[in-house]
């Protein structure tokens, strides 16, 4: 249980609070990865051009999975006072996903690199040439995939158990949430 706390409390401590294209901060988001300064590539390596800055949230399943572990953290035992010290976070969270994961407003999760040279692809799957279209050509953004979307729906039902157990507002809400991303998903991809 130390482990979940730690990590959740560390992230919590480093959540997003404003917007900022470089690092692909955005209000409410959880960080990617951090680093004693800037990773640049040098020329001619297969990542010539990628510089990534010492905090970067580029990615777009961490808040989700943040939002999971710390449900799943309160179900195995998390003491009750510090997941009420955590719901602050939780409910940035939420409002991350609510307000900026959907940037283009068709009701999936997508990421796009601003930058142009941060991670082109932001999920688990985080290396250059991991997600291609079906003619084997390099994806591009913005991209969704289908995975985050389950992260998403998981994360949402997560947030409306944590939010009924402890009396705060949005659980239905929340759980309207999930069940119009998974009809979504079902209509668009079976």
């Amino acid at each position: 249980m130390g482990l979940a706390a730690g990590t959740l409390r560390t992230l919590a401590a480093r959540q997003g609070a404003r917007l900022d294209v470089k690092t692909a901060e955005q209000p409410g988001k959880i960080l990617h990865e951090v680093r004693r300064g800037e990773l640049r590539f040098p020329e001619g390596s297969d990542y010539e051009g990628l510089a990534l800055p010492p905090v970067y949230f580029g990615t777009v399943d961490a808040t989700l999975l943040w939002v999971s572990l710390l449900h799943d953290a309160w179900k195995w035992g998390m003491p009750a006072a510090e997941v009420e010290g955590l719901l602050g976070n939780l409910d940035r969270a939420l409002e991350w996903l609510k307000d900026w994961a959907d940037a283009d407003g068709d009701g999936f999760l997508e990421y796009i690199d601003e930058t142009g040279h941060g991670l082109a692809n932001q999920g688990w799957k985080d290396s250059g040439d991991s997600i291609r279209w079906n003619d084997g050509s390099l994806a591009t953004g913005p991209i969704a995939l289908a995975e985050v979307q389950g992260y998403a729906y998981e994360a949402a039902v997560n947030a409306a158990d944590l939010l009924d157990a402890f009396g705060r507002p949005g659980g239905a809400e929340w759980r309207d949430y999930a069940e119009g991303l998974a009809g979504k998903f079902r209509a668009s991809f079976w």
